[in-house]
């Protein structure tokens, strides 16, 4: 095993799962490497979703998208971390020692986490990826910087 491919057995162990193009932007590898970890069955990639991950661990698709937010902002991240704060995936410091929260929220879940956001964040800015472009802004409970963006990737609305 070459230490390109133990880098990516290493970054799928820390963020679950990934698309191939993340994969191959956080960790320089090639498609080869990518087929030789699947053929070796150490990573899998999932039929429905296309998302690899450890053989022993399952998908986990708000991961992928959370990193989809985090390639986008990469260049300004100085470190990240899994949140303990459900529905926030990562806590983010950025260069200027800002801390931003990236959560991933389904439409069932929406108005519950808008309700309570206070208590799920205390970061700086947050970027909220929901199921679909329909929310209630008035259920927002925070004075934070927040960014409202629909999946796949769009920005839809900044509030504060």
């Amino acid at each position: 095993m070459t230490k390109t491919q133990n880098n990516i057995l290493q970054f799928l162990s820390k963020f679950k799962s990934s698309t191939e193009e993340q994969l191959k932007l956080f960790t320089k590898c090639s498609e080869q490497d990518i087929n030789y970890l699947i053929t070796t069955n150490l990573i899998v990639k999932e039929e429905k979703t296309k998302l690899l991950h450890l053989k022993m661990k399952k998908a986990d698709i708000r991961t992928a998208v959370a990193l989809d937010v985090v390639k986008m902002i990469k260049d300004n991240i100085k470190s990240i971390e899994y949140s303990r704060h459900f529905p926030v995936i990562f806590t983010i410091i950025t260069k200027n020692n800002l801390i931003c929260d990236i959560a991933v929220v389904r439409s069932i879940e929406q108005d519950t986490v808008f309700k309570k956001l206070k208590t799920y964040t205390t970061a700086d800015k947050i970027i909220i990826v929901l199921e679909s472009k329909k929310y209630n802004k008035d259920l927002l409970n925070t004075n934070k910087e927040v960014l409202i963006c629909s999946y796949p990737l769009q920005i839809i609305d900044k509030i504060n």
